[in-house]
């Protein structure tokens, strides 16, 4: 039992509560949420873009069995019934939130990409592109469709913004198609989906 203070009463140490499900760890003496918990209590209070970015993010670090416990810590909660559908479109493979929001919003609009990360490269085997997400044309025309989602930090610079043309160029050379979106894109339901069927 530790001494008292002046003035003060002793306290039987008590073991840290620790839920059976692990949901509430102990850090250092401080309880605190797993990062599954943690996922499960933002996923229901933020809006869907940003919670399948969160569920990303828990996959692209962690573990499937994290992000099935997160799922089943938001199952019955209230707001459940809104997000849990964001479960079936985790993927680790987006790198940053932009992507995820931009790919959320392309399933909404009833485009969702072929593919993720995708290296594209020239008829020489030389990188050109990593595409953040890829479509394949449902029609005769050749070539790729190529979104990049663009964040603002990486690509303003103006070394970024040269980098950028020379890449797009020299993809556009080869038969594929590029399209940007930004963060603004993102913000609306339909702004990228309409980016993608009208380069379809």
């Amino acid at each position: 039992m530790p001494p008292r203070g002046p003035g003060g009463r002793s306290h039987p140490r008590r073991p840290p509560l620790v839920r059976p499900d692990g949901a509430v760890v102990d850090l250092g003496g401080l309880l605190v949420t797993c990062r599954a918990r943690t996922a499960a209590d933002l996923v229901l209070h933020l809006d869907r873009p940003d919670a399948l970015a969160v569920l990303d993010a828990l996959l692209r670090s962690g573990t499937s069995e994290e992000l099935a416990l997160a799922r089943a810590l938001c199952a019955g909660r209230p707001g459940a019934r809104g997000v849990m559908d964001l479960f079936d479109l985790v993927d680790a493979r987006a790198e940053t939130p932009l992507e995820s929001r931009a790919r959320l919003r392309c399933h909404e609009g009833g485009v969702p990409p072929d593919d993720l990360q995708v290296d594209v490269r020239d008829e020489h085997g030389v990188l050109l592109a990593r595409a953040d997400m890829v479509f394949r044309r449902r029609s005769s025309r050749p070539g790729l469709l190529l979104l990049e989602a663009d964040g603002e930090e990486p690509h303003s610079s103006p070394d970024a913004v040269y980098r950028d043309r020379w890449r797009t160029n020299a993809l556009v050379a080869l038969g594929h198609d590029v399209v940007r979106c930004t963060w603004r894109d993102t913000l609306s339901r339909g702004a990228v989906p309409a980016m993608v069927c009208a380069a379809l």
